[in-house]
């Protein structure tokens, strides 16, 4: 990755199946880093310190996390200037605690629709 933003960084942790927890410890930073990296996406440089950490991050991943990585790359260039519009909405999921695994697919579901085009051209 030659720039990463809090997008790129929200998408490797998404790709390795992490919770945001668990990716703060991988990067030796607080959870609430992470969350201030994820909202502000393309807007949030991370500094040098840990775009190398990312970076690291990246190079450690199974090819298995590698190709979901790159297919969420994929989908987040596919969008377009237009497409950057949003309409507002709220979605509520009852999922217990426990189920971290529910909640990181739930995640990635959400984000691919808010990330990728979700809207049919104009007829």
């Amino acid at each position: 990755m030659s720039r990463w933003t809090g997008l790129e960084a929200a998408l490797l942790r998404m790709a390795r199946r992490m919770t945001m927890q668990e990716f703060a410890d991988q990067l030796g930073v607080s959870k609430r880093v992470i969350t201030k990296w994820s909202n502000g996406g393309r807007s949030v440089r991370p500094s040098p310190e840990y775009q190398a950490i990312l970076d690291e991050l990246l190079h450690r991943c199974t090819n298995g996390e590698r190709e979901r990585f790159d297919r969420l790359l994929r989908e987040r260039d596919r969008q377009r200037p237009e497409d950057a519009q949003r309409i507002r909405w709220c979605l509520v999921v009852d999922v217990s605690p426990g189920e971290v695994a529910r909640m990181a697919q739930l995640e990635l579901a959400v984000n691919a629709v808010l990330d990728g085009p979700f809207f049919a051209d104009p007829v």
